[in-house]
This record gives C-alpha cells, structure tokens and sequence, in this order.
C-alpha cells in the first residue's frame, strides 16, 4: 500500500525550519519530496505556478509573493505533488492542487504540470530531476 510517511516528516521538518525565510529552493524540496514519495510507491509529479499574461506581443511574468515570506520574489515555484494533493514546505501540511496558488501566494493562479508522473519515475533520482527542472526553465527563457 502506498504511503506518503516519509514525505510527509520531510515537509514538515523543513516547514519548522523555515521561521524567519525560504530555505534552499523549490526545485530542491519537489524533487527531494518526488524521491521520497517514490519509496512509498506512490506516483509524484511536479506542478509549476507561473502567473503569465499576454501584453499585445509581449509575455508578462507577475512576481509571485508568498504570503508567508513577502520578502521574496519568483516568477515560478516548482511543487512535488502526488494525486490531488501538493506537498510545498511554504505551508508544511499537504493541500489540494486546487487550492495550492490560493494558499502559498494569496490569489487563484493556474497549477501547471511541469514534469509528469512517468517523467519523474524515469527521472527517479533527485539530482537528475532537478537537472530536467533547471532545463525547463532554460527552455522557457528562450
């Protein structure tokens, strides 16, 4: 039976030790999550959040504030998720996809798939995840 045990000590100790700021980076915690999630048997995949408008022939990306840290600033936040449920150390606790963007940033923003259920099992380790996930972002720059 699949269990999300030990990610959920993961999420939740970091949580903790986020008091005062972010700790490390959300491409880090969603892989370090999928990887445990993966050990649990169960099927991760990582969600994006961007906030992108079309300004006539321009792409606007709007900052994303997390409300628990206004101090900080990203134009994406990569989340490991696992069915329905996301898993972001910003609110230490899983929650719905549906009401992620609602609970990290304050405001309703859409909840992307960014690397897929068999993309993350063929991926498995973390750190060639995370390598897929900086390419992601090099291609969306382009």
């Amino acid at each position: 039976m699949p269990t999300d045990a030990l990610a959920l000590d993961y999420l939740r100790d970091v949580s903790a030790r986020m008091t005062t700021t972010y700790l490390d980076d959300c491409v880090a915690h969603a892989t370090r999550i999928a990887a445990l999630l993966i050990v649990g048997d169960c099927a991760p995949w990582i969600a994006s959040i961007r906030d992108v408008t079309n300004e006539g022939s321009y792409e606007m990306h709007h900052p994303l504030i997390p409300s628990r840290f206004p101090a900080m600033t990203w134009n994406v936040h990569y989340v490991c998720c696992n069915g329905t449920q996301a898993y972001d150390p910003i609110i230490g606790e899983p929650c719905s996809v549906d009401e992620l963007a609602m609970n990290v940033f304050g405001r309703a923003i859409t909840v992307g798939e960014a690397v897929s259920v068999a993309d993350v099992a063929r991926l498995a380790t973390a750190e060639v995840l995370k390598t897929h996930i900086a390419s992601l972002r090099r291609l969306r720059k382009g």
